[in-house]
């Protein structure tokens, strides 16, 4: 799964490098385990990854809108248009835990696909 998630980010040029990277790596790995998750993001995504990091819950939060800001401006903002078929995000960028939950969205459909 590490592999997908990477090739997503890969394909709009958000690489390693953005300290989000590996915060939104493991945040979506959380959300595809249970997606339940998503309901309640600072407790059973953000502390879990933040405890693990030594960082705090509100770095791994602005790392992680960092992240999700690269892959708007480069490509992103298309993609998950065309992943969603939802023309709203034409207007407005998706919170941290709607981008994490498309995500997760397309990997589940991949899978099914295959």
């Amino acid at each position: 799964m590490k592999d997908k998630i990477e090739s997503l980010l890969y394909s709009v040029g958000a690489f390693e490098h953005y300290k989000g990277y590996s915060y939104f790596v493991q945040a979506v790995m959380l959300a595809a385990e249970n997606p339940e998750r998503l309901t309640d993001v600072c407790k059973q995504i953000y502390t879990p990854i933040a405890e693990a990091n030594h960082t705090t819950l509100s770095n791994v939060n602005k790392d992680i809108r960092t992240l999700r800001d690269h892959f708007w401006n480069n490509g992103g903002k298309e993609r998950i248009i065309e992943w969603t078929g939802c023309s709203a995000w034409e207007a407005q960028k998706p919170y941290p835990k709607e981008f994490i939950g498309i995500i997760v969205r397309v990997l589940e459909n991949e899978k099914s696909q295959n």
